[in-house]
């Protein structure tokens, strides 16, 4: 059996349209030419299973995705899932190798109240075989989750692919084409359209090379046709538009190349658009940040201040100016077998920020392996933590870590917001989940210390419901652990942090962000510690339906910066963990700066690459006043021996009028240069203004932006 396939590579936005939507059709809903479309599942319930994703060249059915696995650390079961529009699916067809250890095949599928339903398959190992999948209750045979009734509610909302462990602990499952039968094709199945804007994650530097691809895949098998247009809508207002006519054969895709302009450091929202005759039939956006390279870039930078709590590409990271990421490792995952330990994951992300000169903060979870775990009669809560008699065991992990990273890594820190983990998600009484936290603490400070004295052991990450609520766990912690953490690593967050239609989110300044960083520290100082905080994770996040450029999205990027200058503005807190580089969805709501799998950039990520520019080397000198609707802080750059006035609208958008002093200059978010010597006039919204100067200017620049002119935006 021999597919033909056309080579479909990493996109950054996607949807599915079809022409046809009255007859039964085959739709493909993956090639199986990337490992885009897939995510990898190694069966996390059974801790110990590793693998990885690529994709390979098979002489039976061409390109395909490979999936290499190994079980002699535990677990049961590793795969793939697939999350597509099933909607009015019948059957779904794949081709599978299942290997050749013996491993039996199974599939799975999530129905639409969020039931799994999982059946085994007959699969021959060593063999490719093709699989059907008819969507009917009766050809699973085990169910769990959502409505848990045996009773296939349709429409599908994933597919899953797997192989239980064999006769051997390791080997390869590949994974060919995946089509379906669909009764009636939707709008959202039969065209699939895809923008690639040509750098890492859609974030480029002025002048560089950056040549975006459109791709219009008829996932059909019929020949079709239309018009293709890809709409550049700038950040300034300016529209570019090119057009081609596109006929794509049966089950075929079709490929345009253009060179997108990157002289000036801006965003473009990139915009696809397909239309057959006069019915516009698939609409698709995405984007592209051009910012200005970094001083710091691909160097180490360890007094930097910006950095990411989670982040997926580093050279995207090092690109927007953020020169520390924290990582995540979970105890039971990495040592499931007492004293040997699975580094992989944690090996490469080191290596690969090393190579960056971005610096590490290794966060550890202490979710028990089984053998370490806390088991009590009637009191299974406490399962999910090291029993008393293994905190030995735990320091030993924890020192094991040091070790291995000493030098490598900033520091470590020890549980994610223990007053939810330890005390109020459980349960469990404020003392006893305190006791827990800082028997943790006190033994990951032991173990960190012996094997590197120079590793910062952090923590105390407490979420907002410690902040508001007088630091009663963390006095309740303090006041039980014999080792304190070396740095206070709190998350301040808002309650109220969705940007969508109808939502009002609290603003950092509205929040009280640097007052809740300075009652953090007099809490600490009261401990008889030293003033010392990281923001250890804080965002807020936006409906993913948003256009890039809508008033939502903007006002998101100005949240996000307000937040990075606002903590700026408080001594002690010499680090700022933004949540997410990418992602993370939140009930339809997402807390990234880049959007999409894979990554493409929001106006957000042109606010945060400006601001980390921008504040790189500046200390708060402190805010000026320049009335109720409009915030104004003044910072001392060292890095530029120059002055810095940053200013931003608290409400609505206005126009502003300022006469820069000769040798000043002014700046958008966006990072482009809006005066030079001259008076500005601009636009003054949530998304900041920069003003700078050299040092011997100061005064004169502070006095110009105390003078400004605030009124009206006139228009419509």
């Amino acid at each position: 059996m021999k597919f033909t396939i056309v080579t479909l590579s990493s996109c950054l936005a996607v949807v599915f349209l079809n022409a046809a939507p009255f007859r039964a059709a085959e739709v493909v809903f993956n090639r199986s030419d990337a490992t885009t479309d897939w995510s990898i599942d190694l069966g996390w319930e059974f801790p110990g299973a590793e693998g990885k994703f690529s994709t390979a060249d098979d002489p039976s059915v061409g390109k395909c995705v490979r999936l290499d696995y190994d079980f002699s650390r535990g677990g049961r079961y590793v795969g793939a899932s697939c999350a597509r529009n099933f909607h009015d699916t019948q059957s779904l067809r794949l081709s599978l190798y299942p290997g050749e250890n013996g491993s039996q095949a199974l599939v799975r599928v999530v129905d639409a109240t969020g039931q799994t339903l999982m059946t085994y398959v007959p699969a021959s190992p060593g063999k490719w075989q093709t699989i059907g999948v008819p969507l009917v209750s009766n050809f699973f045979g085990t169910h769990w989750g959502g409505a848990n009734d045996g009773t296939l509610h349709l429409p599908i909302r994933s597919f899953f692919v797997g192989v239980q462990k064999g006769k051997t602990p390791s080997g390869v499952l590949r994974i060919g084409r995946l089509t379906g039968v669909v009764h009636r094709p939707a709008d959202t199945q039969g065209w699939r359209l895809a923008i690639v804007p040509g750098a890492p994650d859609g974030i480029a530097f002025p002048g560089e090379p950056v040549e975006c691809q459109v791709r219009v895949e008829n996932c059909l098998n019929e020949p079709r046709q239309g018009h293709l247009d890809l709409i550049q809508l700038l950040d300034d207002g300016q529209q570019i538009v090119n057009g081609w006519d596109v006929k794509a054969p049966a089950q075929a895709t079709e490929c345009r190349q253009m060179v997108v302009a990157t002289a000036q450091p801006g965003y473009r929202c990139l915009r696809a658009r397909l239309t057959v005759g006069d019915h516009r039939v698939a609409e698709v956006e995405s984007g592209l940040a051009v910012v200005s390279r970094p001083a710091d870039y691909g160097k180490p930078a360890p007094e930097s201040y910006f950095g990411f709590c989670l982040a997926e590409n580093l050279e995207s990271v090092d690109r927007l100016g953020a020169k520390t990421v924290l990582t995540a490792i979970t105890w039971q995952y990495v040592e499931t077998v007492r004293g040997s330990y699975n580094w992989g994951a944690l090996d490469q992300c080191v290596a690969e920020a090393q190579r960056h000169g971005i610096q590490v903060i290794v966060k550890l979870q202490p979710r028990p392996p089984e053998w370490a775990a806390w088991r009590v009669a009637q009191r299974p809560v406490l399962a999910g933590y090291p029993a008393p008699e293994q905190t030995a065991a735990w320091q030993a992990f924890v020192h094991a870590v040091a070790d291995r990273y000493r030098e490598k890594i900033v520091g470590i820190e020890i549980e994610n917001e223990p007053d939810l983990s330890e005390w109020l998600d459980p349960k469990l009484s404020l003392e006893e989940g305190a006791a827990i936290y800082a028997r943790l603490l006190t033994a990951g400070w032991k173990g960190a210390k012996a094997a590197d004295p120079n590793c910062l052991v952090v923590g105390l990450g407490v979420s907002e419901a410690d902040f508001f609520g007088n630091f009663k766990f963390c006095r309740t912690v303090l006041g039980q652990s014999g080792k304190h953490p070396d740095v206070f690593t709190g998350h301040p967050y808002a309650s109220q942090r969705y940007f969508g239609p109808g939502k009002k989110p609290i603003l950092p300044e509205e929040n009280g962000l640097p007052k809740l960083c300075r009652s953090a520290m007099d809490m600490l100082v009261e401990a008889g510690l030293p003033r010392r905080m990281w923001i250890g994770e804080l965002g807020w996040a936006l409906d993913t339906t948003c256009p890039v450029l809508s008033d939502e999205s903007l006002q998101f990027a100005g949240c996000v910066a307000q937040a990075l200058i606002l903590g700026r503005t408080v001594p002690g807190v010499t680090r700022f963990l933004y949540f997410t580089q990418v992602g993370m969805n939140e009930n339809g709501y997402e807390y990234g700066v880049l959007r999409g799998t894979p990554p493409y950039p929001l106006p957000a990520a042109c606010a945060y690459a400006t601001c980390a520019r921008m504040l790189a080397h500046a200390r708060p000198i402190g805010p000026i006043d320049l009335g109720p609707r409009v915030a104004a802080w003044r910072f001392r750059n060292d890095g530029r021996d120059g002055v810095l006035v940053v200013i931003w609208s608290r409400n609505g958008t206005f126009s502003l009028h300022v006469k820069l002093p000769v040798g000043g200059q002014a700046w958008n978010s966006f990072g482009r240069t809006i005066g030079r010597d001259e008076s500005v006039d601009a636009a003054l919204g949530p998304m900041p203004l920069y003003f700078t100067a050299p040092a011997s200017l100061a005064t004169r620049l502070e006095s110009a932006v105390g003078q400004a002119v605030v009124a009206e935006k006139a228009g419509p």
